[in-house]
C-alpha cells in the first residue's frame, strides 16, 4: 500500500499530507491504496561487512533505494541478483519474507517476468 492524494493524485511513502498544495484536515484527501510492487533501482550499496551479528550469514547483501513506478522511494534489502548484474535503473519487484509468524519483510528481487 502507498499514501496517495486524493485530490491530485501523487503518491507518498508514506507522508501525512501532500506536498503540492493546501491540505484537509486530518489528512481527509489522502487515501491508502494498493501499489503495483514494482520499481526500479534508483541507489544501491553492497555491504561486504556485518554491521549487526544478525546479518552475519546473509554477507554480501545488497541495500537499494527502489523507486515505485507511482513515484515514491523505500529502502530495502535485494533478493535473487548476482553482484555482477545490479545496475542503476534495473527493474524489480516487491517480494515478502515472512521472519516470524507476526513479522514480513517487503524485500525486492529481479523478476525474469519484468525483461520479457
Amino acid at each position: 500500500l502507498i499514501w496517495k492524494c486524493k485530490t491530485c493524485g501523487t503518491s507518498y511513502w508514506p507522508k501525512a499530507y501532500c506536498q503540492n498544495h493546501d491540505n484537509e484536515p486530518f489528512a481527509a484527501n489522502m487515501d491508502w491504496v494498493p501499489a503495483k510492487g514494482t520499481g526500479k533501482i534508483f541507489a544501491f550499496n553492497i555491504h561486504h561487512t556485518a554491521f549487526n551479528p544478525g546479518f552475519k550469514e546473509e554477507l554480501p547483501y545488497y541495500y537499494a533505494l527502489i523507486e515505485l513506478d507511482e513515484g515514491p522511494r523505500l529502502t530495502t534489502n535485494l533478493l535473487e541478483c548476482a553482484i555482477d548484474q545490479i545496475r542503476i535503473g534495473m527493474r524489480v519487484e516487491a517480494m515478502y519474507e515472512d521472519i516470524t509468524d507476526d513479522i514480513t519483510l517487503l524485500l525486492c528481487g529481479v523478476s525474469e517476468a519484468l525483461f520479457r
